[in-house]
C-alpha cells in the first residue's frame, strides 16, 4: 500500500461483513469499489492527497443483496403492462376508467394487460368479473392479473381465445370461478398461469427483452447483484430469452435459474446440470409448484413423489412452492423418505410447531417473503383468527430450529426492495403500523444475513463469495442508517447507494 492512494476513508461506520454487524474505526474504499477494514493508523502513513475522508457515523456498509425468489419474465411483463397498484380506492367506476386508459395506452398491443389487483385481499371487489370487463371492453381481449399471480380475470374475448367455455372441464389444480346466481363462469380463474400460457397472445420478444432490461435495472438499483428466478414454468425457451438479455446486460448481476421439474430432462440433455454456469446464469434447484386453492392438493402425493424422485435422480435438489399447512404436511412426509441436501420450501407462509421441528431435523431450507407482512399484513389481521395469525411468517422460530432462511421479494408480487424486507423482518409492522405476530421478529444482523450469507447457503452457491475479501468487498453498499444501533425508524426511507458511487 505504498505511495499515494486514490480512494476514500469512511470513518466510524457500522459494517456488516456477512457474519458480524459492528462499528469499526475506518474503512478504506478504493476507486474500484473494493475495501479494506482497519484502524485509521493503519492507513495514515499511506494516505495521500488523493484520498478523501468521510464522516460515516450513522451509516452502515453492507455487501450487495441476493433476492432468492423472483419471477423475472412476469416482472418484465408487468412493467410493460398497466399497473393499478397505485389506485388507493378502486370502485367499479374507477376500474372501468382505468381499463379504458390501459386500452388506449396499449392500443397497438395484441391484448390489453393490467396487473396489480389485490383480488384475494380487498373486500368489496366482487364486481371484478367478466361482466364488467365486457361492458368496458367488449371487442378486444383483456386480462387482469392479481399481484400474487395466482388469479386472472378475463373478459369474454380473452376466454374465447383461451378456449374456455361453460362446458370446459377444469384442468387439474385450476379453478374456474362461477357466479352464485346462475352458476355461469365469472371470468375469474385461479392457479391458471401455466394453463393460459400459449393460449393467449404473448408479448413480442423485442418487447419482452426491453422489459427484462428495465426489470434488471430496477433490481440492480436496489442493491441486488444476485437473483433467483423461481418460476415453475421455466423451460428452455425462457432460459434462452433471459440469457440473451442478461449476458449483455452492462451492470453486475448474476441469475440463478430454476428449471421447471416438467422441463428438467430437456436441460440435462442440453448439458445444463445443477450448479452448471453459462455466462451470467447458474442452474439452480428443480422447481415444483404445490397448490391448494381448490381445497385439493395438486399435484397429488403420487405425482409429487415422482417429481421429487426425478429431480433427485438428475442431481437437482427441489424448491417447492407451498403456502399452507396441508401442503407442508405432504411435503415433509414425502421428503423424509426421499431427501437431497439443498431441498428447500418456497414461502412456507403458515407453519405449526411440529412442522418447524421436522424441517429442522430434515435439514430443509426456507425461502420466505418478510415484506408480505408490510404489504398484506393489515388484510391478514382483518381476515384471520388470532390462531392463524400466530402461524404466519415464523422466521425466528425457523432460525431457532436450525433452518436456513433466506429472504426474497417474490417480485412482481411485491417490488424487489431489500430495505422493506429488513424493516418487515425486524419490526413485523404492516403498512398501517399494526404488528403481526411480533414474537417472530428478528435482529438487524439476522435480517441482513437472510439477504446475503443465508441466501448463498440456500442457493447452493460456493461460500467463497464471503471468504475471499477481493471478491466479497467489490460490491459494498452504503445505507443511510446505523443498523448496528437497532433503530428502525428510517429504514423504509433509506436509499441504497453503491459504495463506489457514494459521494
Amino acid at each position: 500500500m505504498g505511495g499515494d492512494l486514490e480512494g476514500r476513508v469512511f470513518l466510524n461506520p457500522a459494517v456488516f461483513d456477512g457474519f458480524r454487524l459492528r462499528s469499526v474505526e475506518s474503512v478504506l474504499v478504493h476507486n474500484d469499489g473494493s475495501i479494506d477494514l482497519g484502524p485509521p493508523a493503519a492507513f495514515n502513513s499511506n494516505l495521500g492527497l488523493k484520498t478523501k475522508k468521510i464522516d460515516a457515523q450513522g451509516l452502515t456498509l453492507v455487501p450487495s443483496f441476493h433476492d432468492t425468489h423472483i419471477h423475472l419474465l412476469s416482472y418484465a411483463a408487468n412493467i410493460l403492462s398497466y399497473d393499478i397498484r397505485s389506485e388507493t380506492v378502486l370502485s367499479k367506476e374507477r376500474l372501468a376508467a382505468v381499463i379504458k386508459r390501459a386500452a388506449y395506452i396499449q392500443r397497438d398491443s395484441n391484448m390489453v394487460r393490467l396487473q396489480g389487483l389485490e383480488h384475494n385481499f380487498q373486500e368489496g371487489m366482487s364486481f371484478v368479473d367478466r361482466t364488467l370487463l365486457d361492458e368496458v371492453l367488449p371487442d378486444r381481449p383483456l386480462v387482469i392479473q392479481t399481484t400474487s399471480g395466482h388469479a386472472h380475470i378475463l373478459n369474454s374475448v380473452a376466454m374465447d381465445l383461451a378456449g374456455v367455455g361453460e362446458a370446459t372441464d377444469e384442468p387439474p389444480g385450476v379453478t374456474f370461478e362461477r357466479t352464485l346466481a346462475d352458476g355461469k363462469l365469472s371470468g375469474v380463474m385461479y392457479e391458471s398461469g401455466d394453463y393460459l400460457e400459449g393460449k393467449l397472445p404473448s408479448l413480442e420478444a423485442s418487447s419482452m427483452k426491453e422489459g427484462i432490461i428495465l426489470a434488471l435495472t430496477s433490481i440492480h438499483s436496489r442493491g441486488v447483484n444476485y437473483l433467483t428466478d423461481a418460476t415453475h414454468l421455466n423451460d428452455i425457451s425462457r432460459y434462452e430469452l433471459i440469457s440473451s438479455v442478461i449476458d449483455g446486460f452492462p451492470l453486475h448481476i448474476h441469475l440463478i435459474f430454476m428449471p421447471a421439474v416438467t422441463a428438467l430432462r430437456d436441460f440435462v440433455e442440453a448439458g445444463r446440470t445443477y450448479r452448471s454456469t453459462e455466462g451470467k446464469i447458474i442452474m439452480g434447484h428443480s422447481k415444483i409448484m404445490m397448490t391448494n386453492s381448490s381445497g385439493v392438493l395438486h399435484p397429488d402425493r403420487k405425482e409429487f413423489q415422482e417429481m421429487v424422485r426425478e429431480s433427485h435422480c438428475q442431481g437437482f435438489p427441489v424448491a417447492i412452492h407451498a403456502v399452507d399447512m396441508g401442503s407442508i404436511d405432504m411435503i415433509l412426509d414425502v421428503l423424509q423418505d426421499d431427501y437431497l441436501v439443498g431441498d428447500r420450501i418456497e414461502h412456507a407462509s403458515e407453519l405449526r410447531d411440529d412442522q418447524i421441528v421436522k424441517m429442522g431435523h430434515l435439514g430443509l431450507s426456507v425461502c420466505t417473503q418478510p415484506s408480505f407482512i408490510y404489504e398484506r399484513g393489515d388484510a391478514y389481521l382483518s381476515n384471520q383468527s388470532e390462531v392463524n395469525i400466530n402461524s404466519l411468517y415464523r422466521i425466528k422460530s425457523l432460525m431457532e430450529a436450525g433452518v436456513s432462511v433466506s429472504a426474497s421479494s417474490d417480485s412482481p408480487v411485491t417490488y424487489p426492495d431489500p430495505m422493506k424486507t429488513i424493516y418487515s423482518a425486524m419490526t413485523r409492522k404492516t403498512k398501517s403500523g399494526n404488528i403481526l405476530n411480533p414474537k417472530e421478529g428478528i435482529s438487524a444482523l439476522d435480517s441482513l444475513k437472510m439477504l446475503t450469507t443465508d441466501s448463498v447457503t440456500i442457493s447452493g452457491l460456493p461460500t467463497r463469495e464471503f471468504q475471499e475479501p477481493k471478491i466479497f468487498k467489490k460490491e459494498f453498499l452504503v445505507l443511510d442508517i446505523n443498523l448496528a444501533s437497532g433503530g428502525t425508524n428510517n429504514i423504509l426511507k433509506n436509499k441504497v447507494v453503491r459504495i463506489k458511487d457514494f459521494q
